[in-house]
């Protein structure tokens, strides 16, 4: 199976979308005066003026097959926007989901043995309340681009469409293989399965039927599998290795022993306790827009792990390489279907269809590409939204009857909004309620942050306990505003950095005060720039006293200057809110 890596590529803008009838993905069109970029790359950082672009690219290169039979699949990790995707000026498929992997089937529209060209149109655009994420508004910055890897596979014509292994704490491994015949005919082959270390290995013969796709699997067990956690991230090799008529597909991944369990409000990891602790995460890092390189998110996923953290929660899927990183050091993820602040008017899900494709097949792509991640601890159905509207409480249930059907394996949730009133039913697809409160921290607090903390968090929390006393709460969002380098008395003035640690020894505590608490999750990580458009007014409507174009709430900078006093305060705060240490929770 060989792999080919598309890193070099040719780039121009096209803001008035003038170059697909001008035939810019043609075979011939001469692009030798358009810029020589890299991806994976997002176009922000290609020049300052284009920090803000909001538009069209066309991205050009050249790939040449080797191998005449073969399947010709085309990867990308995820593209900056909207994507046609073109073979020698021929559109052969695309994307309409910026935040997730995609893959194209071109063996019928390469020249096998000749050069061809590639073209990519990424628009990053935002798409309005009709799209996901749904809001009217986004907050988070739209980069555009080839924003992720890009490459070819070449493989055999019965290959291995999905493979999903599912480990759990009893040493269990059920394997559910899709395998793909490409052939007009029926093609048998064997397909086994392998885990290095383990006794988990199995082979069976198998027949698949000409252009069918026929699913097989596996059930093995062996008792002695280490278990995985955020302390001992334990990973084994895995493999499923196809062959027939003298070819040979392979899928190979690394895994993870582990199984999550609630009983009544108390949650387990492999059969201990666990709180989760941690950080909201926008994936960007100065200077590289969405784009680090490898060796930079490791440092900043370990840097929030030495402050006590084991839990990352995002908006939208990132990167399959956070997820690598996170698997080999121990942090989990909550991975949020990217519905964010959707207000449709019309009551019924039904009048939808468009918006309910496009949640559902976004539940279902993160689940295909990242399924086999122990690290995916928690999976939301989305973003404060009016869980009340008919309409939205109708797409959770859809989601969350997915990931269930899916066997996910995973704690299902849905971030509650600051203010949204609850009601004991209309959250009961959930096994934990998940709430973002921002008490105390917008405009009103200003230099008496006791008094506006504790009656509002008071009520919030004793509000979610009437309504919903049996099951464990998370609180998935909460945080302050802090400028790196400013610093003053904490009782004299907003944005200094012992300012936000002062509320934030306020807030944890209040918090703390919830009997059912099992999470404590800080908005966010790292400030981080805002989408133009999104930027206050000055009457501070946002909670903010000027206009802004960036959300100072990390406890790092965007560019990863620690906020000491904040630093200091979170890792000592979380290290007092365990099952060990909490009181009254044994």
């Amino acid at each position: 199976m060989k792999h080919t890596e598309l890193k070099h590529w040719r780039f121009t803008m096209d803001q008035t979308l003038y170059g697909e009838g001008a035939g810019w993905a043609n075979r011939d069109y001469d692009d030798s005066c358009w810029s020589d970029v890299e991806s994976y790359t997002c176009w922000e950082t290609y020049e300052y003026a284009l920090e803000d672009y909001e538009a069209s690219g066309w991205f050009r290169t050249k790939y040449t097959p080797s191998e005449t039979g073969s399947r010709q699949i085309l990867h990308f990790n995820g593209v900056g926007g909207v994507a046609k995707v073109f073979i020698n000026g021929k559109y052969v498929g695309g994307t309409e989901n910026r935040y997730l992997p995609f893959t194209i089937d071109i063996t019928n529209s390469v020249d096998f043995g000749k050069e061809n060209v590639i073209a990519v149109l990424v628009d990053n655009s935002f798409r309005g309340p009709e799209h996901l994420p749904g809001g009217p508004i986004v907050e988070w910055v739209l980069y555009g681009g080839l924003t992720h890897r890009v490459w070819v596979e070449e493989r055999p014509q019965l290959m291995l469409e999905h493979v999903y292994a599912a480990a759990s704490a009893d040493g269990s491994l059920k394997t559910t293989i899709k395998v793909k015949n490409y052939r007009d005919k029926a093609v048998a082959g064997t397909l086994e399965i392998a885990v290095t270390g383990l006794a988990c290995g199995a082979s069976q013969e198998v027949t698949v039927a000409a252009g069918e796709t026929a699913e097989f699997i596996f059930e093995t067990v062996d008792a002695s599998a280490k278990l995985w956690s955020p302390e001992e991230p334990n990973l084994y090799d895995f493999s499923a290795m196809l062959t027939a008529d003298g070819e040979t597909d392979v899928y190979s991944c690394r895994i993870g022993f582990r199984t999550f369990s609630i009983e009544g409000t108390r949650i387990f990891l492999n059969g201990k306790e666990i709180y989760f602790n941690g950080a909201n995460r926008y994936d960007e890092y100065a200077p590289y827009g969405i784009c680090p390189p490898p060796e930079k998110i490791r440092e900043d996923l370990l840097t929030m792990k030495s402050m006590g953290m084991n839990l990352v929660r995002t908006h939208y899927p990132q990167d399959p390489v956070h997820y690598e990183i996170a698997d080999e050091i121990g942090i989990m993820y909550m991975i949020e279907v990217p519905v964010n602040w959707w207000a449709p008017r019309e009551q019924s899900l039904d009048a939808y269809p468009a918006f309910r494709d496009e949640a559902v097949d976004a539940m279902r792509e993160t689940f295909r590409f990242f399924c086999n991640h122990p690290c995916w601890a928690i999976w939301s159905t989305g973003n404060e939204m009016n869980h009340n509207h008919p309409a939205i409480n109708g797409l959770f249930r859809v989601l969350a009857q997915g990931m269930r059907e899916l066997d996910c394996r995973r704690i299902i949730t849905y971030a509650l909004n600051n203010s949204a009133v609850l009601t004991p039913t209309e959250l009961d697809f959930c096994d934990v309620i998940s709430i973002n409160n921002y008490a105390g921290s917008l405009s009103e607090c200003v230099d008496d942050f006791p008094i506006m903390v504790d009656p509002s968090i008071d009520a919030r929390m004793n509000e979610v306990l009437a309504q919903y006393p049996n099951i464990p709460h998370l609180m998935t969002e909460f945080g302050i505003c802090t400028i790196y380098g400013v610093h003053g008395d904490p009782f004299e003035g907003r944005y200094h950095e012992e300012f936000g640690a002062a509320y934030m020894e306020r807030a944890c505590r209040a918090y703390m005060r919830n009997p059912n608490l099992r999470g404590l999750v800080i908005w966010s990580w790292a400030d981080y720039r805002h989408r133009r458009g999104f930027t206050p007014d000055n009457n501070g409507s946002s909670g903010m006293h000027f206009s802004a174009t960036y959300g100072p709430y990390g406890i790092v900078t965007m560019d990863r200057k620690i906020k000491k006093p904040m630093a200091e305060a979170i890792t000592r705060l979380y290290s007092e809110f365990t099952p060990e240490k909490r009181e009254g929770t044994k």
